[in-house]
């Protein structure tokens, strides 16, 4: 595009804006369908494998499909946060492609919203899927068969449980920094071409 050096480094900003915001939407799309498809898949599963050497513990399928029902409901409604925060970051870069400089002002707020969406799918997961995670993984334990030679030389039920904690506690940690970074730097980065616009003369009219 034609203009000032620092409205073009606004456009690539605003080029930059409009793949993530692309590449986020059709993300939450495949994410929301699958939630949707969970137990049909689960149903699928329990038909194309129903018996063999060693068919899966009775009841498991049936777990397995209340817990997609259960949780299904819960991912989809953090999703859709995401899903209005990447149309709004596309609003936005249309307007930096444009070379307008005022959109730098709404990018660093978007940063802000944006952080705010992460918090609130983190508060999600932890009320409503990780409990229905753990009741899951401890009802499945439940249902694994004894071992042939008598008794584990371990609680197998304490060491699923603590196994699913640490990967919980792990998943949602670097989930929730992976998901920050993105809006820090964007707000990093305008907040630069923000000052640096500010620190411009203004030019005589006329």
């Amino acid at each position: 595009m034609q203009g000032t050096p620092l409205e073009r480094r606004c456009a690539s900003l605003g080029n930059l804006c409009l793949v993530l915001g692309i590449l986020e939407i059709g993300y939450c799309g495949q994410r929301v369908i699958l939630q949707l498809l969970n137990d049909r898949i689960v149903r699928a599963e329990r038909a194309f494998f129903p018996s063999g050497a060693h068919p899966p513990p009775a009841g498991i399928y049936s777990e397995a499909e209340a817990f997609a029902h259960r949780v299904a409901p819960w991912e989809i409604a953090r999703t859709v946060p995401f899903v209005v925060a990447a149309v709004a970051l596309l609003f936005i870069a249309h307007r930096l492609r444009q070379g307008d400089l005022a959109a730098l002002g709404a990018a660093r707020q978007w940063a802000l919203a944006a952080l705010g969406v992460v918090a609130v799918s983190l508060l999600v997961q932890i009320i409503a899927i990780v409990p229905a995670t753990m009741d899951y993984q401890a009802r499945v334990v439940e249902m694994l068969p004894t071992p042939p030679h008598g008794k584990a030389p371990f609680d197998v039920g304490q060491f699923t449980s603590s196994m699913t904690i640490v990967g919980l506690g792990f998943g949602l940690a670097f989930g929730a920094v992976g998901m920050s970074v993105w809006p820090v730097i964007f707000y990093i980065w305008a907040g630069r071409l923000r000052a640096e616009a500010a620190a411009q003369p203004v030019m005589p009219a006329g």
